[in-house]
């Protein structure tokens, strides 16, 4: 028996020749690799590990569980994912929400082997064209780029799992690239902060607004903070205690006295997330300001730490206030301080930062 790797012409891929002595024929594999390095590595999972297996030349380790439609594929994988305990609800309720969504674009009775470019191409477009269902763009056309990123990284996560986990396929030609663009940070101006206020007639909306722009705290945080005094510093704080992701790192981030009783009215209030959002939106809109960019909620945080950059607080410290485990995720602010004392100084406060 003799195995070689060939690229046949007319074919983006590579494949694998395989000489069967004992049949006298050839068998054909595809690698599913157009780059003849990554061909390469496929060629020696065959040539080091169960290579007999593998070519199906042994009938008694032939594999029992045939691949799987689609839709059974993500059942057994969104299974797995719920036995985990490292993984937080939240995280498992996206997983589940984005490869259902997968499965009914893809077509649930799709075989796992039949996947090709042409499927990750018409998946592309429907990230890029599908109406958002919530959030402050409820409606508008196409998700975000990073929304796109994480339902790629979700659809290709399952695909590895069926190629090194189940083995149902040696490798697939659905690939789904992911974008890098440059990170934008949107922000406003003090002047523009104060307009947006000036707008939102509900006082329990203008604290959650107050809570994000002096503190810097995440929509999911605001409902959820504690209030006391840090007898070292003499000044007021908010202990954190829910924040984004699975981890629960606790933060302490200081508060001006004048905001403690927004604070009071955050904590009275307990507004559903979507309706911040929602009325944070409709008090821009009446600001009536020039924004190149669209906002959301999350844009008083980012005006925040830029702020904070502006005025002269350590890199370190931003990143402990803003609970950031890797300061390469602050440094962007920095960048953006420069844009925003430029901004300041011009006395136009009705524009925001590109």
């Amino acid at each position: 028996m003799s195995i070689k790797l060939v690229k046949q012409p007319r074919r983006r891929t590579y494949d694998i020749r395989v000489w069967l002595e004992k049949y006298k024929k050839i068998k054909w594999i595809n690698t599913y690799q157009a780059t003849e390095r990554e061909a390469r590595k496929v060629l020696r999972k065959y040539q080091e590990s169960e290579i007999e297996y593998k070519l199906g030349l042994r009938e008694d380790q032939l594999p029992t569980e045939p691949i799987p439609a689609l839709s059974e594929g993500v059942d057994l994988y969104l299974e797995k994912v719920e036995n985990n305990p490292d993984m937080s609800p939240n995280t498992h309720k996206l997983k589940k929400s984005v490869l259902n969504t997968f499965v009914d674009v893809m077509g649930g009775s799709t075989m796992i082997d039949k996947l090709g470019v042409e499927d990750s191409d018409d998946y592309d477009h429907y990230l890029k064209t599908t109406r958002r269902k919530s959030g402050a763009f409820k409606g508008a056309a196409g998700l975000s780029e990073a929304s796109i990123n994480i339902r790629k990284r979700i659809a290709t996560t399952f695909l590895n799992w069926c190629i090194n986990d189940r083995k149902w396929i040696i490798g697939t030609e659905f690939k789904l690239e992911q974008s890098h663009p440059e990170p934008e940070i949107k922000l406003f101006t003090p002047e523009q902060f104060e307009l947006i206020l000036s707008k939102e007639p509900n006082e329990l909306l203008r604290s959650y607004y107050k809570l994000a722009w002096f503190c810097g705290l995440r929509r999911v945080e605001c409902n959820d903070t504690e209030l006391y005094k840090d007898e070292v510093n003499k000044v007021d704080c908010l202990l954190v205690t829910t924040t984004k992701g699975r981890k629960q790192r606790k933060r302490d981030v200081p508060i001006p006295k004048k905001n403690i009783s927004d604070w009071m009215n955050v904590k009275l209030a307990q507004y559903k997330l979507d309706y911040i959002s929602k009325m944070f939106k409709k008090a821009v809109v009446n600001a009536d300001l020039y924004v190149p960019y669209k906002t959301t909620f999350h844009t008083l945080r980012h005006s925040y730490a830029t702020l904070q950059c502006v005025n002269g607080t350590h890199l370190l410290e931003l990143a402990k206030l803003m609970g950031h485990t890797d300061t390469k995720t602050t440094e962007k602010y920095a960048n953006a301080s420069r844009e925003m004392l430029v901004k300041l100084r011009k006395e136009k406060g009705n524009y925001a930062i590109s």
